[in-house]
């Protein structure tokens, strides 16, 4: 019987790896030897491996050995933005790179592009494009195993392995930051220590094939191959085909010998082009990328090295907590990766390197991830914030097709804006989306006062928002309802009045009255009832145990991260009391909880002072949902769900800033609530928060905060206040130390002063 259970399980990782690069959980056991994975017990059976062995027990005789990694790569390591490891890794563990534009997984047959999508309707999805440079060094003195490294500060991914005479040969990959449609990876090959000659082969698995796209390829020299094509379907008839072309320098063919006691290197580019950059003549038109291709810089790294440095300068520094500075650059990376400016594209729960979810655009931008963007990448806050204004005639056809006037914004959208959601249920109910864009357009603006921006691109988006809700809710025995609608727990629906739904739909409408007032605009005409509506939405609450429900009528088993996201982001006022009451309550509901889930728990524990129950919510954040030494992120406990889950690594950055840094945005300040250091930390620093066009850094000690701008010529005058002294401060260049605990708020001079304070 055990034989036969062996026999089993080797069969069912057999059929169930091989149907897609093992496509099994990101587990710590994960084994990638063959075609075995691990059964649901974590024993894995191996094919072939190494020595040969097969239907081993466990993975660990199938795994190849590890290798020393160059003394460089230690220190480096110490600064938290550079990981690597000596061992075994499996690929689905391999970090990501990209610049916005196109981003992949080391070691993937195909990478995509941002905003390049096939399929019509609800299946639309990122479009596959066959990684041209799939490129390895093959020798029989090549050793076995590699190290692998992640540079985030340079966006650089590093492959090191050696031979059997001393060579080594290491592997550098990236995508330029600046030049954003070239991709290069590069061999240095060092036989400055070995006695003998180095004699290898490059091996091309490169394969010009993708379900999403037929491609023509050419030959245009013979140094340079090409190919290009078209999108085979697109999302409907009013949105064109994508086309796509690429040129890359040609790999070696021969067998190259490296004499010893040199450093030979070898460098491949591809230059990736589609007719969303340029006008194409005709779908197989190559000239862009050959003309980029041809005409290639010498000093191509460090360009990009340079343009690297500009994006990091805006960072979060954990001092003295290794592990969790390593987990912020990379949740920051696998973030950043995804956009760039110039292009009004939006966030993927799984960002752009993979297809999770297809691609689609969720809520999880803006409430998850685009926050971490408002604070320390504005520039890019506003992209993601122009493509839904992009695409709000999509949003207005939704409401109309619905039965409403104004904006009802998709709960998954791709390319036109339209509904991609394949579930009708979500497709339906989920109408809290277009509360979260409001939002998201209101802290824009309360961070930026950019009263231009608010008229030409905010407006819109407030007003067609205020008006759906508004049209939606009806009024029955004193207040106003949303019916028929999902929360955030996606298992329960149709509801009656969630708690989260009314409440950002209420924020909604009353940010939109604010706008009016600093625009000196009229309201619509439809506004009549607006300001009733917004403070007569019913929120359910039970007064015997003073808390708030996730829903009227609420049944047993809602997990209640609505009423939680009530208190963070949405700041509704409410008594410390309900907050703890609503926190203890909603905690045992979802015990195998996701990472979108424990979070908010930790930044509201902060907030309340409880700095036990922050830290252990703080703690299960991670515990089991990133994975491997480069801490990729994963949707669901133990490595299942959606890959790369960036979702989650927003949540888990604003429990750092949020949370230990106590930052919440009002209308008229940037308020710093009792901040403190995370737990095993000595200090926490913020590089260059991006409040009302300055840049300020802010240091936090376990007794002290300090400020500084970090421009000699800020743009406006920022004054601090602090609650414990009862006094304020002009912000400048020079240090500003306060003691702690207390509460300081940046704020804008010339508001203060319109308000009556004095200096």
């Amino acid at each position: 019987m055990i034989k036969l259970n062996i026999f089993f399980v080797g069969v069912f990782c057999l059929i169930l790896c091989s149907a897609e690069l093992l496509n099994c959980p990101l587990a710590t056991n994960l084994c990638d030897c063959g075609g075995g994975c691990p059964d649901t017990n974590g024993v894995c059976v191996c094919t072939s491996c190494g020595g040969g062995c097969t239907g081993c027990p466990s993975c660990e005789c199938c795994k190849p050995p590890s290798v020393q990694p160059p003394n460089e790569w230690l220190e480096l390591a110490k600064s938290g933005r550079f990981s690597f490891s000596s061992e075994y890794v499996s690929s689905h563990l391999f970090p990501n790179y990209g610049n916005g534009y196109l981003a992949t997984q080391f070691g993937s047959a195909g990478l995509f592009i941002s905003g390049v999508f096939n399929g019509e309707h609800v299946w639309s999805h990122r479009a596959f494009i066959p990684f041209p440079l799939n490129v390895n060094i093959k020798g029989p003195e090549i050793l076995p195993g590699f190290a692998i490294a992640m540079d985030f500060e340079n966006g650089t991914v590093l492959r090191y392995s050696r031979t059997q005479s001393n060579a080594t040969i290491l592997q550098r990959t990236y995508a330029h930051q600046q030049y954003q449609h070239l991709i290069i990876t590069e061999f240095t090959i060092n036989t400055l220590n070995s006695l003998n000659p180095f004699t290898l082969n490059f091996e091309s698995k490169f394969e010009p094939q993708s379900n999403d796209i037929t491609f023509i390829s050419e030959k245009p020299n013979k140094n340079i191959n090409c190919f290009s094509g078209k999108t085979k379907l697109a999302e409907n008839i009013n949105i064109e085909k994508i086309s796509v072309s690429a040129c890359w320098t040609s790999v070696p063919t021969e067998t190259i010998t490296i004499p010893p006691k040199q450093i030979k290197i070898f460098q491949f580019v591809a230059s990736i082009w589609t007719s969303k950059d340029a006008k194409f003549t005709k779908s197989n038109d190559i000239s862009h990328s050959l003309t980029e291709i041809s005409q290639l810089e010498n000093n191509l790294f460090e360009t990009h090295c340079e343009a690297m440095k500009i994006l990091w300068k805006p960072n979060i520094e954990i001092i003295g907590n290794l592990r969790l500075q390593s987990m912020v650059t990379s949740s920051f990376w696998n973030i950043l990766l995804s956009l760039r400016p110039g292009h009004s594209q939006s966030l993927s729960p799984g960002g752009l390197p993979n297809n999770c979810y297809q691609g689609h655009v969720f809520w999880d931008t803006e409430q998850f991830i685009w926050p971490n963007l408002l604070l320390f990448h504005p520039w890019l806050a506003k992209e993601c914030l122009a493509y839904r204004f992009d695409r709000r005639q999509s949003a207005a056809e939704k409401a109309r097709l619905s039965g409403y006037g104004g904006l009802q914004f998709p709960w998954e959208s791709a390319v036109s804006g339209e509904e991609s959601s394949p579930a009708k249920s979500t497709g339906d109910y989920q109408i809290h989306i277009s509360g979260d864009v409001a939002l998201a357009v209101w802290q824009y603006f309360q961070t930026t006062h950019d009263l231009v921006w608010l008229r030409e691109t905010g407006w819109p988006l407030l007003t067609g928002i205020s008006e759906f809700y508004s049209q939606r809710a009806d009024k029955r025995n004193g207040f106003y309802s949303l019916r028929n609608v999902m929360g955030v727990d996606e298992g329960h629906y149709p509801i009656e009045d969630s708690s989260y739904v009314n409440s950002v739909a209420s924020i909604a409408i009353k940010n939109t009255i604010k706008a009016a007032k600093y625009l000196r605009a009229p309201l619509p005409d439809t506004s009549g009832n607006w300001s009733d509506i917004a403070s007569g939405l019913r929120i359910p609450f039970d007064e015997k145990s003073q808390k708030y429900l996730d829903y009227y009528n609420m049944r047993p088993g809602s997990n209640g991260l609505g009423v939680i996201l009530m208190s963070y982001p949405l700041n509704i006022t409410m008594s410390n009391e309900i907050k703890e009451n609503n926190l203890n309550y909603y905690s045992q509901q979802w015990p195998s909880a996701n990472a979108m889930y424990w979070w908010a728990f930790s930044v509201l524990w902060n907030e309340l002072e409880n700095h036990q129950k922050a830290d252990d919510y703080f703690s299960k954040i991670t515990a089991k949902n990133v994975f491997g030494p480069f801490h990729i992120w994963s949707e669901d406990p133990g490595g299942h769900g959606c890959p790369n889950f960036i979702t989650g690594a927003g949540a888990f950055l604003q429990s750092i800033w949020a949370g230990y840094g106590g930052i919440r945005i009002s209308d008229s300040s940037l308020t710093f609530l009792n901040p403190r250091v995370p737990p095993g930390s000595t200090s926490l620093i913020f590089r260059q928060i991006s409040y009302l066009t300055n840049k300020i850094d802010v240091t936090i000690t376990n007794d002290m905060i300090t400020f500084k701008l970090s421009q000699l010529q800020p743009l406006s005058v920022l004054d601090i206040y602090s609650e414990a002294k009862n006094s304020f401060y002009r912000l400048t260049e020079e240090p500003l130390h306060f003691e702690l605990p207390d509460r300081i708020s940046l704020i804008n001079s010339f508001s203060k002063r319109a308000s009556g304070a004095e200096l």
